[in-house]
């Protein structure tokens, strides 16, 4: 497993999610190579042989020893017995500390990796950890999002656009910047195809605006590992994560804990190279990073959509899951 590690050089405008990052290396990898090298990336995903597989990206610090990495929380629904009883455990004032405690922990995000492995690892449920959570969560403030104003442009008179009435037009975009450290993903697969392409990249950007310089990471590649359990029984995904219906029925007849949330995932096409006005994708439910599903024997779990044709050219989106192995501490 490698971590792509991305320092920042200026504010992003596009998340970084798995799905946009495989759009982003493809393009690359078309500019790069061949239109024909991403067709047998394709037709090796349809054979369930994908040469790499990628998370979306993630929050770390540069600390003065080494990085530190946060990941996905995973969903975990506790059992309300096991809350309950956490609560009778108290008297009201600890009570009320506690219940303050878990309405924090489920506005988290990500967690630390030394937290995330102890998680997989059927070392720590959540009653455990909501009952030492500390508030202090600095992954939560890491990207920050900025509102910034714009005044669209009368490309005829130069002049600030208005509209039937003569009055000026103003919007709003989003920007997100880094206060410390920056944004890594994680790799498994051909590292030699992918180091050319990251090279690009970097002086391309990642995601939209990246004429107008957003979008401009530095980037490192190192090897990097996690603490897997020897026997699991689920998966976390990294990834965002559009399961095939084999996979479903798999799930219903496991009767094992499945946890999950559902995203909508839409928006318009990078068009730098696809000359092409018509930008408009399909909107794609996935399940999010940290969902949670019974364990899969399958070396590739999910799939590719597409999601814009234009006559024989078809845009994908990346739905294949970036499975870690699980094993689930009960609440009991």
């Amino acid at each position: 497993m490698i971590a792509v590690y991305l320092t920042p050089h200026s504010g992003f405008i596009t998340p970084l999610r798995s799905d946009t990052l495989w759009g982003l290396l493809l393009v690359g990898i078309r500019t790069l190579y061949s239109e024909e090298k991403v067709n047998s990336i394709i037709t090796s995903i349809e054979k369930r042989e994908p040469p790499f597989l990628i998370s979306s990206a993630f929050p770390f610090y540069n600390n003065k020893k080494e990085k530190e990495h946060f990941l996905p929380k995973p969903f975990l629904a506790m059992k309300n017995t096991s809350f309950d009883r956490v609560l009778n455990d108290n008297d009201r004032k600890d009570a009320a500390i506690l219940m303050n405690k878990y309405k924090q922990y489920k506005k988290l995000t990500y967690v630390s990796r030394r937290v995330f492995e102890q998680f997989i690892n059927g070392r720590l449920s959540e009653a455990e950890y909501v009952s030492q959570f500390s508030q202090e969560q600095p992954a939560e403030q890491a990207v920050v999002t900025s509102d910034i104003l714009h005044a669209p442009i009368d490309r005829l008179s130069g002049t600030t656009a208005g509209d039937e009435q003569g009055k000026g037009l103003l919007f709003y975009t989003h920007e997100y910047t880094i206060k410390k450290g920056g944004m890594y993903f994680l790799v498994n697969g051909e590292r030699s195809l992918l180091e050319p392409v990251l090279r690009f990249l970097q002086h391309f950007g990642f995601g939209g605006d990246n004429s107008v310089g957003k979008g401009i990471f530095n980037v490192e590649m190192e090897d990097f590992s996690l603490s897997f359990p020897a026997q699991p029984t689920h998966f976390v995904t990294l990834s965002l994560y559009s399961p095939r219906r084999e996979e479903l029925e798999a799930f219903k007849r496991s009767g094992l804990y499945l946890s999950y949330d559902v995203e909508m995932r839409s928006g318009r096409l990078g068009t730098h190279f696809l000359n092409t006005g018509e930008n408009r994708k399909k909107a794609l439910a996935q399940f999010t990073e940290g969902s949670v599903f019974p364990a899969l024997d399958a070396k590739c779990i999910g799939t590719v959509h597409a999601v814009h044709t234009r006559g024989d050219f078809q845009v994908r989106q990346n739905g294949l899951a970036f499975p870690v192995p699980m094993m689930i501490k009960e609440n009991a």
